[in-house]
């Protein structure tokens, strides 16, 4: 018999630990993405996640973005804003860099951003199909985008934002 067997969710012993890494949503609609990154975020420790745009109370609770987290929409903690722009400023009172995740003309690669440890970020995510407003990116303290090498020029943005809080958490634990 193999050594090398597969772990279940009761024999794998973790750490819980929760890091200063945010998660924006602006205007993102997709249940499935929702609940994508309400499971990753769990997994990879994110503190926070701030929902913003225009969903009810009812779309954060429907069957479908339940079954996708796995449920752990009711364990991550999240807050809902109607206005993003309310909820950058927020963020930035509490010395929060805030990061946009889209590529612009002004935009680096982010395995060339200088994350700090001791301090905090949070990742703007955008709509799925219009990215993030300019007149969120002008509210912001940096752009940065992930490097693709094939034909499109993005990706699922539950993908985007897994490669996004993973590239920070190696920079900063």
């Amino acid at each position: 018999m193999s050594d090398n067997v597969q772990l279940t969710h009761l024999t794998y012993k973790h750490e819980h630990k929760k890091f200063p890494i945010y998660l924006i949503l602006d205007n993102v609609k997709d249940a499935v993405n929702i609940g994508s990154i309400f499971r990753l975020s769990d997994a990879l420790g994110v503190k926070e996640i701030f929902i913003c745009g225009d969903l009810s109370y009812d779309d954060l609770k429907n069957k479908k973005l339940a079954k996708v987290s796995r449920n752990t929409i009711n364990y991550v903690d999240y807050e809902t804003y109607p206005n993003i722009l309310e909820c950058i400023t927020a963020l930035q009172k509490l010395n929060v860099n805030i990061l946009a995740l889209e590529l612009t003309s002004k935009s680096i690669p982010i395995q060339n951003y200088k994350f700090e440890k001791g301090k905090s970020y949070a990742f703007i995510i955008g709509n799925e199909r219009y990215g993030i407003s300019q007149e969120v990116l002008d509210n912001v303290s940096d752009t940065v985008h992930i490097d693709m090498y094939g034909n499109n020029s993005s990706m699922n943005l539950s993908v985007a934002t897994g490669i996004a809080v993973s590239e920070c958490l190696d920079k900063i634990r």
